[in-house]
C-alpha cells in the first residue's frame, strides 16, 4: 500500500470516528413525549415525518451526559477514551510491523516494498516475511566465507569411523571417500 493510499485510509477512519461521536436525534414521538424528555437547556423538539424528534443541544457537559454517565444518544467518557487508545495502539503495531518487515527484507536482500505489501495486505504477511528472510539468510551464514576447509586426512578418518560404527554403508563410504579425494 502506498503512502497516499494509507493517508486516505486514515482520513476515512477518522471521518467514521467523527460520525460516531455526533449526537444523533432520538426516535420519532409525540410532541408531549418530546417535551417531557427535553430536560437539558438547548434541547429542542423538531417535527419530522409523523411525529417529533428530540435534538439534544450542546450544554456544558457535551453529548455524553453529566460526568461520563450514559446520555440519551452517547457513550460514557471511559468508552471513548478506551476506543481511541485501542485505535492508536493498532496503528502503532502496524507501523512497527512494517518497519520490522522492511528491515528483515533489506538484510536478506529482498525487496522491502514487497515485504511491506505482504505485511499490510495479508493476515499472516508479517510471519511470511520473517520466514522468507530467515530462509534467505540461512545459507550465507552456514558456509562462512573465508573459513578453511578441514584437511582431507581428518575428513577421511571421520568417514572411516562412521563406516566402522555402522552409521553408513560400504557404498556410502566409497562414494564419499571418492568425493573427498577428488576435492584435493
Amino acid at each position: 500500500m502506498s503512502l497516499p493510499g494509507l493517508r486516505r485510509l486514515c482520513i476515512a477512519v477518522l471521518a467514521a470516528l467523527a460520525l460516531v461521536f455526533v449526537a444523533a436525534p432520538s426516535y420519532a414521538m409525540t410532541e408531549e413525549e418530546c417535551a417531557q424528555q427535553a430536560i437539558n437547556v438547548g434541547d429542542a423538539c423538531l417535527p419530522e415525518g409523523d411525529g417529533y424528534v428530540l435534538v439534544e443541544g450542546t450544554d456544558d457537559f457535551g453529548p455524553f451526559g453529566e460526568e461520563g454517565e450514559f446520555g440519551e444518544s452517547g457513550f460514557p467518557d471511559g468508552f471513548a477514551v478506551l476506543f481511541v487508545l485501542v485505535f492508536f495502539a493498532g496503528i502503532g503495531v502496524t507501523v512497527w510491523k512494517v518497519i520490522t518487515a522492511r528491515q528483515l527484507a533489506t538484510e536478506a536482500g529482498m525487496d522491502p516494498d514487497r515485504a511491506t505489501g505482504m505485511t499490510l495486505l495479508d493476515e499472516g504477511g508479517f510471519s511470511a516475511t520473517y520466514l522468507a528472510s530467515s530462509l534467505r539468510t540461512a545459507p550465507s551464514t552456514a558456509g562462512a566465507e573465508g573459513a578453511e576447509p578441514r584437511p582431507a586426512a581428518d575428513r577421511l578418518a571421520e568417514l572411516k569411523a562412521l563406516l566402522d560404527s555402522g552409521a553408513i554403508t560400504q557404498a556410502e563410504y566409497d562414494e564419499r571417500r571418492k568425493a573427498i579425494i577428488d576435492s584435493v
